[in-house]
């Protein structure tokens, strides 16, 4: 799959439709992909193989849509393949949709505070334009992968209940890291199992996850994740594949129904839907940790902490600019390590303190905030008490030069300073010091 343009359908939403080209845009060059962003008003064109329309619809979009027979006849066009037409819904969910939208890519908007109107979708809250924003993150790394081969392909089937965050926790965690991560809802509708068995022939490791509500009225019913699970044990167990698998379901409560009890009970001793798994039960919030571990533990060995040529620390403020200086480096073919603001405050934490105990040499980016720059160079002589075992490598500060009396009273004075981040002179002088 390889996409070189990527059309937005403008359904009315101008402010919002304008802010997505944007943030793709800037995620795309991110992530060093090579694609046009475009915005269109109609759907009345030639698709080609590398090109593919955008659709963000909440319930008065989704409307207008429906009763617009040429985009009914794009969605029917079966020469488009899924992952050309994709679909982002705000506040509604698949089972909305109609008919012909079936055989696209569908992702749900993981937030429900939007306030919808006839001209535009507004996000609510600060928290809402960040989510949406890792929600783009999310699209433009299933349309441009960048993974690391040696590390396992992982499969992540539906979720439901209030584990949708945790597994978008997961999911950006493992993809940072390297893995080469399937979300479910990328692969169209359960009708297509054809696609499914592919898509598993090429994995090493799905996880599950069953919620106590997927699981009040089993064996008689069940909801997309008891049906993906069953069809990925029934694959296993027709094709004796090596599959590993993962089936989280949350742990029993003093106040879980005896029902509820009884059911789990059922399906744990279920051994047709729990071919090559393993049931875990802990808290949610343990979710990812224990995945990244049986990552781990599974793969050999393949995966490891791996030693960053550079480590770009950087405020979320500074994100934008501090992400230019990243991209500019990484084409000198340096490997660079840097913030990822999608993770919790502990999980960021965690993650800059094995960024600083692995990387060779630092990189502060500041504007404006000496408070901030001095806790930063603080960690950076922490690192040891974390694990790091030798002395960092070389040490810059990019942007302000705080003042003389806060360089002379801390570690600062004994840094590299770049006055300004567009002179990218010192990474020929990093180059050559990464090479000694």
């Amino acid at each position: 799959m390889t996409i070189n343009k990527i059309h937005i359908y403008n359904s009315g939403s101008d402010d919002l439709i304008h802010y997505l080209k944007q943030r793709f845009n800037f995620f795309l060059k991110i992530n060093k992909a090579e694609a046009k962003v475009l915005i269109i008003e109609n759907t009345n064109m030639q698709l080609s193989d590398d090109e593919c329309i955008l659709f963000f619809l909440d319930s008065v979009k989704l409307a207008s849509l429906i009763e617009n027979e040429s985009v009914e006849n794009f969605f029917n066009n079966k020469s488009i393949k899924r992952h050309q037409k994709i679909i982002l819904l705000f506040g509604i969910e698949k089972k909305q949709l109609p008919h012909f939208m079936n055989n696209s890519t569908v992702i749900t908007y993981p937030l429900s505070n939007i306030e919808g109107s006839s001209s535009v979708i507004q996000l609510k809250t600060t928290g809402d334009k960040l989510e949406l924003n890792n929600s783009v993150f999310d699209l433009v790394h299933y349309l441009f992968p960048k993974n690391n081969g040696s590390l396992s392909k992982v499969f992540v089937g539906p979720y439901d209940g209030n584990a949708k965050s945790e597994f978008l926790k997961v999911m950006r965690e493992l993809t940072h890291r390297g893995y080469n991560v399937i979300d479910y809802n990328y692969l169209g509708n359960l009708s297509d199992n054809e696609e499914l068995v592919n898509t598993l022939k090429e994995v090493d490791t799905s996880v599950h996850f069953l919620s106590h509500e997927s699981l009040k009225d089993y064996p008689k019913k069940g909801n997309d994740s008891i049906k993906v699970n069953s069809l990925v044990s029934e694959y296993c167990d027709n094709t004796k594949a090596k599959l590993k698998r993962i089936v989280y379901i949350p742990p029993i409560q003093p106040d879980t129904a005896d029902e509820i009890i009884h059911k789990v009970e059922i399906f744990k001793r279920d051994k047709n839907s729990l071919v090559n798994a393993e049931i875990i039960q802990s808290p949610i919030e343990r979710l990812k940790g224990i995945v990244l571990e049986y990552l781990q533990k599974n793969d050999n060995n393949k995966f490891k902490n791996s030693i960053s040529d550079l480590y770009v620390i950087f405020s979320l403020t500074d994100r934008e600019e501090a992400m230019k200086v990243v991209g500019k480096i990484e084409a000198a073919g340096l490997s660079v390590c840097y913030p990822d603001f999608s993770l919790s405050r502990l999980e960021l934490l965690s993650y800059h303190q094995k960024c600083l105990v692995n990387c060779t040499g630092v990189l502060i980016f500041n504007t404006n905030n000496a408070n901030w720059l001095v806790r930063k160079a603080n960690d950076v002589l922490k690192a040891p008490g974390w694990g790091r075992k030798s002395a960092v490598e070389y040490k810059y500060i990019c942007g302000n030069k705080p003042e003389h009396e806060i360089v002379n009273s801390t570690d600062i004075g004994s840094y590299t300073f770049i006055d300004d981040f567009r002179n990218m002179d010192f990474i020929e002088a990093l180059k050559k010091q990464n090479s000694n």
